[in-house]
């Protein structure tokens, strides 16, 4: 089996020009330490946390949707940032 580095299998990059600006304009407002402390934070809490449970068998005030009350708008960053950054990790 032949494994191919994520560079060799050519990710479009994400191109919309108005969602970087508006991203890179947001993020002036904090420090790369504190960007990365914050999505350090988010990544700790999105840990997948598997269960033996069928789908939909627990209801949803039990944990099985994912909710980050205290950095909404970190959560968002996150997410621009990794569609922007490392398209490789998002899936459609």
């Amino acid at each position: 089996m032949i494994r191919l580095s994520v560079e060799e299998l050519n990710f479009p990059k994400y191109d919309d020009k108005n969602v970087i600006s508006a991203w890179t304009w947001i993020r002036s407002f904090m420090s790369d330490k504190d960007w990365e402390k914050r999505k350090s934070t988010i990544e700790q809490k999105i840990v997948l946390k598997f269960r033996d449970t069928p789908p939909f068998s627990e209801p949803l005030t039990e944990g099985t949707l994912m909710n980050i009350k205290d950095d909404v708008i970190g959560c968002y960053l996150y997410l621009v940032d990794m569609l922007i950054n490392l398209p490789s990790q998002i899936k459609p």
